[in-house]
């Protein structure tokens, strides 16, 4: 009498389980490629999350005890408005990119001062909003905190996501099932970020994009940023002179201490436009703040307003488009050259 109970593997032999698990595998590879090559089709591309990871590591590819070594520091104006590539072309460097959004430099530089295996040159893009700011925790003090707090299996891990956001669309944040099925419901298809993170850290902007959104546009992010740009001085009120002297002493103290190991550092203002350079001389004057920072550090200073080619109308009044970036750098680097 035959048994009313049997093993999976007697209903199927082994042979058709492997079968079976190769073709839902290229099944899976077939559509992630489909998936991929639809929106690549659509003007996306990869675009890596910046955070303490993967600065960290940019942080850690500085190469120790070289005078050739170059280091980008200072903001979102530093990554928007270097092209790495064009620095790379022109000087044979490829820079390390340490610039972080919405931050002050200033402790990147001190941390830079500190390592005594630094010894080449920093490039700061700097304005005089930092040199009038309290010192405090931000994004900078947190990242690097976390640098050298960092564990070599964080660093496998970092090496590992690095590859995958640099290789793959589809883990990109308007192709996640929530946000498209939300836009596809308010009839509406997923379109590119205007800014791109690459794996070197450098940013590329494409305000152009910005008049393709629905219900915005290129003007009303413009009139956003001077609105912004109005609050941030607000807030900071009352300036108060004896910090930003407090803090060229602390600039210089850096400056000083990466000389003296055989380095070079040079400070550049970068280009602002419209009524955001307004806001920037109304609050902070040029000849009382720059011009004074410039005199009383021994590092060679840059200042956009000096040099025609450094001057552009930018399309957010602070920040370099892509196709700006391009000029500029090479422009940039002429003449830091020369000096």
């Amino acid at each position: 009498m035959l048994s009313s109970t049997s093993s999976s593997n007697d209903r199927l032999p082994r042979g058709e389980w492997d079968k079976i698990w190769i073709i839902a595998l290229c099944s899976v590879v077939i559509l992630l490629t489909s998936w991929e090559i639809f929106w690549r089709l659509r003007g996306f591309e990869p675009s890596l999350n910046d955070d303490a990871n993967l600065w960290a590591m940019t942080r850690q590819s500085i190469p120790r005890d070289n005078k050739q070594a170059i280091v980008l520091i200072g903001s979102s104006r530093m990554q928007l408005g270097i092209d790495t590539r064009v620095v790379a072309q022109q000087t044979g460097i490829v820079p390390n990119q340490l610039a972080i959004d919405g931050t002050t430099p200033l402790p990147v530089l001190a941390d830079l001062a500190a390592d005594e295996h630094f010894v080449g040159t920093v490039i700061c893009e700097l304005s005089a909003i930092s040199l009038v700011l309290k010192p405090q925790a931000n994004t900078a003090t947190e990242w690097l905190e976390a640098y050298h707090r960092r564990k070599f299996s964080t660093s496998w891990e970092s090496v590992l996501t690095l590859l995958v956001q640099r290789s793959f669309i589809f883990r990109l944040p308007d192709l996640q099932p929530g946000q498209l099925l939300e836009k596809l419901s308010a009839g509406e298809m997923p379109r590119p970020f205007y800014l791109t993170l690459h794996a070197d850290r450098a940013r590329s902007g494409d305000y152009l994009r910005l008049d393709t959104y629905p219900n915005y546009s290129m003007a009303a992010h413009y009139q956003n940023r001077v609105a912004r740009h109005y609050s941030m001085y607000q807030e900071m009120l009352p300036i108060e002179f004896s910090i930003f002297q407090d803090n060229v002493r602390k600039v210089q103290q850096a400056v000083t201490t990466i000389q003296q190991r055989g380095g070079r550092v040079i400070f550049a203002r970068f280009p602002s436009s419209g009524e955001v350079w307004k806001l920037d001389e109304q609050y902070l004057p040029r000849t009382q703040y720059w011009d004074e920072f410039a005199r009383q550090v021994t590092a060679k200073t840059l200042h956009f307003k000096d040099f025609s080619e450094l001057q552009y109308e930018l399309p957010d009044g602070s920040h370099l488009d892509y196709r700006q970036a391009i000029p500029f750098t090479r422009s940039l680097i002429k003449l830091l050259g020369n000096g």
